[in-house]
């Protein structure tokens, strides 16, 4: 029988890289708290129909297969991103009830089936601001991502906008890329073809060598915006501008969903890797039977933020082993039980500590602790009244307390 492995795709975290990215998703959560985000916290998996009226056509990015789990008569699926549960929750509780604008944020794992390739997880943080369709919320939710990103310490990034308009601007844009693209159509691919009637712009992403021409002539969704539009993203650009928020527009900058309009965003790495994308659906809530109102959100890719801050060397991604800030060892194998005592009390007085269960000689123990960094090794003596050997890996001096004063001792030397 073959040797047990992860699957193709899938990656574990070591306890250094879930350092690394836990430090990541801190500094989302620090950024959340500081724009009155409170997290929130919905299942891994859902009833499949919240996506499947939530998520309408799917981003054209991944086209992603929902992994469905039979259950009795209404069938489950594992979330392929978070904030649908989130609106589902914020319906059937009735959040809106107990506070009209509800400012959530959350930190979870998502799983994704894209046809053709191996099923991936990944770790996400994002923020969804339901209850309001102001231009101002959306230039927050913009800013709340670049303070993230800052906060992660990655730069040289760039924030990129563009406005989907309202459901007349779609109607009207996809006329004008159905008259663009018929013309050209018997010569573009054969997905292309079969999209064509029902998702005009999906068209838009195709990659294939004889489709992109066309594509390089299409017209711009900007010449379909309505006068309501225009001054809406003008708004909302201004808002930024006053907070001194950077971004480019990119008019390519599109969403192939039902349910999208408006405001779109990303944040992008130095390489143009895409960090975060935010979204305004107004028609998510109403989706779900929810009341009419207006909802914002954003996702950041953590596992990608994290290989962005490999990429640029940055402290944050260095692996670590964790904290230690003590290690106690018996003298002998006498003394194993008031060592343990010792380490017990240790971490009930806040101090991290570790101690030695195999017995191994103090020599080889040293050189263990030195490469981990901890900085003082307790060594316990025989008798019951026997002061405890302090010894710093600073090199400075040895010192012996007693027992009842170790605690305090310690502390004293780790600056608390």
């Amino acid at each position: 029988m073959a040797r047990p492995r992860s699957a193709d795709a899938a990656a574990d975290a070591p306890p250094a890289k879930f350092a690394a990215l836990d430090r990541v998703a801190a500094a989302c959560r620090l950024a959340f708290a500081h724009f009155g985000f409170r997290d929130v916290r919905t299942p891994l998996f859902e009833e499949r129909h919240v996506f499947e009226r939530t998520l309408a056509t799917y981003r054209t990015d991944v086209l992603v297969d929902l992994a469905t789990l039979p259950r009795g008569e209404v069938a489950l699926a594992l979330r392929p991103c978070v904030w649908p549960g989130v609106v589902r929750a914020f319906v059937q509780h009735g959040w809106d009830k107990a506070r009209p604008l509800q400012k959530l944020s959350y930190v979870g794992a998502t799983v994704e089936f894209p046809p053709g390739s191996p099923p991936r997880q990944r770790e996400v943080a994002g923020a969804i601001a339901l209850g309001s369709s102001s231009p101002m919320l959306d230039a927050e939710l913009i800013a709340l991502a670049a303070r993230c990103v800052d906060a992660i310490g990655l730069t040289g990034c760039q924030i990129a906008v563009n406005t989907l308009g309202d459901s007349v601007d779609q109607a009207r844009y996809q006329e004008a890329l159905r008259a663009h693209f018929a013309p050209h159509l018997s010569g573009r691919c054969e997905s292309c073809r079969a999209t064509m009637e029902a998702h005009p712009s999906r068209l838009l992403a195709c990659k294939a060598k004889t489709c992109l021409p066309s594509n390089k002539s299409a017209p711009d969704l900007v010449a379909s915006l309505g006068e309501g539009t225009r001054r809406r993203l003008q708004q909302m650009l201004g808002f930024l501008r006053a907070a001194h928020v950077p971004y480019d527009v990119d008019s390519a900058l599109l969403r192939d969903e039902g349910i999208a309009t408006h405001t779109v965003f990303e944040v992008r790495g130095g390489d143009g890797t895409v960090l975060c994308c935010g979204t305004r659906r107004d028609q998510a809530v109403p989706a779900l039977d929810g009341p009419k109102v207006g909802m914002i959100e954003f996702s950041l890719d953590v596992d990608a933020t994290l290989a962005a801050l490999v990429q640029a060397k940055h402290p944050a991604a260095t692996p670590s082993e964790p904290e230690v800030e003590a290690f106690v060892v018996p003298e002998t194998e006498a003394a194993r039980q008031a060592a343990f005592v010792l380490t017990h009390t240790l971490r009930g007085a806040g101090i991290a500590t570790d101690t030695d269960y195999e017995d191994k000689p103090l020599k080889t123990l040293l050189k263990q602790l030195d490469k981990r960094s901890v900085p003082f090794l307790l060594v316990v003596g025989d008798a019951p009244d026997a002061p405890i050997v302090v010894r710093a890996r600073d090199g400075g001096a040895e010192v012996s307390l007693p027992v009842a004063e170790v605690v305090e001792g310690l502390r004293q030397r780790l600056g608390r």
